[in-house]
């Protein structure tokens, strides 16, 4: 099952413009955020503490990503990114290792700063 960072941003002019409808669609949205997150459908949840956004962590198919997103439309836009854990990183560079896909010189690594800034300029 696929692992997605989902970062969120609040559509200000989707918002109610009354401050009381405001604040029971907020309210509302919260509850139904909580519930996903005991129910176990977001794995993780937080918003940035200017309020203009988040990010949450959620498990699934591309299907259920969909399905879980487009109930907050239009509220919210979404940058939703499949993850890897470092479990799956480690195992995926040591496989392309083997098969001499990933090299000593691909990596920058210990690297200072302005060595990997040039790295990355000349790709």
């Amino acid at each position: 099952m696929a692992k997605y960072l989902i970062k969120w941003k609040v559509n200000p002019p989707m918002l109610p413009d009354s401050p009381e409808e405001r604040k029971k669609l907020m309210q509302s949205m919260n509850e139904l955020i909580k519930l996903g997150v005991k129910s176990g459908e977001i794995m993780d949840w937080g918003e940035y503490c200017d309020g203009s956004g988040g990010y949450a962590l959620c498990e699934g198919n591309e299907a259920d990503l969909y399905a879980s997103l487009i109930k907050w439309r239009p509220y919210c836009d979404f940058d939703a990114k499949p993850v890897l854990t470092i479990d799956q990183v480690i195992d995926l560079f040591e496989n392309a290792s083997k098969q001499g896909l990933a090299t000593d010189d691909s990596i920058p690594m210990n690297n200072p700063l302005d060595n990997l800034i040039s790295d990355i300029h000349d790709l």
